[in-house]
């Protein structure tokens, strides 16, 4: 049975990393970038992991083809 189980389970987890691999057709703009969402947190300016992840996104954004958007202290849920 734990065969089967595990089995399973490894089926449903390839065909979720397969299919949630592809880009769709919503996350592009009308300009055909792709479009990227931050959720930080805490603020860009602490320094640390925030503020990394925000210059990354950034570079993203000047390097093109990527429409950019972050928001800062992002409550996180228990």
């Amino acid at each position: 049975m734990k065969k089967i189980l595990f089995s399973l389970m490894l089926v449903v987890l390839i065909l979720g990393t397969v299919t949630g691999c592809g880009v769709a057709d919503n996350a592009k703009s009308d300009t055909g970038t792709l479009k990227v969402a931050l959720l930080l947190p805490g603020p860009i300016s602490d320094g640390s992991w925030n503020a990394a992840a925000y210059a990354g996104l950034k570079k993203l954004e000047a390097d093109g083809g990527y429409e950019v958007t972050y928001t800062e202290n992002v409550a996180i849920n228990d």
